[in-house]
């Protein structure tokens, strides 16, 4: 597809080692990264294949369906017979693995939204597994991720040297790129609006997208008056606040109520100081949360945009 801002910037990060790994929250452009990176290795002659998961098919039949369309084979070959008994399946991962693994030319495959690998069946698991261990400098896959990589089981690759890695923080426009954003969007927009977008949405690439559907109004200082707050609103709460558990919940919800406060004071009330820790590990890894000093304390608030939601 056209793609409206070309991220070369961020393509630099990957060195060519057998794992690219994109982590990041909802809505920070992982899959357009990794779009343009399976553009990029099709110029240099690589075979390509894309892998789009979701929690249905990371089940053990849909998952053998879907790195056997991957590799580019015709699942409509397969029989019920093959792909709904273990024995089957793995038979079909073998010739899946030989493919990928023997096949002669560099070949490139994407597996976009693995994190629901994380908690699906041990049999799609393990097929991920020996997936990983078959990536070479001549077979790379580059995996998406919205849950830390830890979870998918890929620190070992990072200690062997053989995976690069790229986060939020990278994925996040910096003030040029949400500029040029803003004007590839046929926006004609005036440096205070541009300031504007940029500090409602700190670089987070789809908030910057649903900010400019409705008008730029720079004198609008409060969130809640932004037009386009209810579409804000909506993402935030479907794509990210939907998905926390009942105790991170309760955390965010302190920090709704308290505005800025130091970790300590979270740490002292309900659900307790392990939840809380867990919470904000997992926040800062989804970006909701800042960081501020407060004369020679450490204090912690909502992303504003979060914060309005929630």
């Amino acid at each position: 597809r056209p793609f409206l801002l070309r991220r070369d910037r961020l393509l630099r990060a990957d060195r060519g080692l057998p794992l690219f790994v994109v982590e990041g929250p909802a809505g920070f452009g992982k899959t357009v990264l990794a779009e343009l990176w399976l553009e990029r290795q099709q110029s240099l002659q690589a075979t390509v294949g894309w892998i789009g998961l979701t929690r249905e098919a990371c089940e053990p039949a849909a998952f053998i369906q879907q790195l056997w369309r991957g590799i580019g084979s015709d699942t409509s070959v397969l029989s019920e017979r093959q792909i709904g008994t273990l024995a089957g399946r793995r038979q079909l991962f073998g010739v899946i693995a030989s493919h990928f693994g023997e096949s002669q030319g560099p070949q490139s495959l994407v597996l976009d939204d693995a994190h629901w690998l994380a908690d699906a069946d041990a049999e799609s698991r393990a097929y991920f597994r020996e997936l990983l261990q078959l990536a070479s400098l001549r077979k790379r896959l580059c995996i998406t991720t919205a849950v830390e990589s830890a979870r998918l089981g890929l620190n070992p690759y990072a200690a062997d040297g053989r995976l690069s890695w790229i986060g939020a923080p990278q994925l996040a426009f910096t003030r040029a790129e949400s500029d040029a954003f803003v004007r590839v969007c046929g926006h004609d927009a005036s440096a205070s609006s541009l300031d504007w977008i940029y500090r409602m949405t700190e670089g987070w690439p789809v908030l910057t997208q649903i900010a400019l559907a409705t008008p730029i109004d720079p004198k609008v200082t409060r969130l809640d008056a932004v037009p386009s707050i209810s579409a804000i609103r909506c993402y935030i709460h479907q794509r990210i606040i939907s998905e926390l558990s009942v105790s991170e919940r309760d955390v965010l919800w302190m920090l709704c109520c308290l505005g800025r406060a130091p970790i300590s004071l979270l740490g002292s009330l309900e659900p307790g100081a392990q939840a809380v820790d867990d919470a904000l590990r997992h926040f800062r890894q989804l970006r909701l949360i800042q960081d501020f000093e407060h004369g020679e304390r450490s204090m912690i608030g909502l992303h504003p945009l979060i914060r309005s939601a929630a």
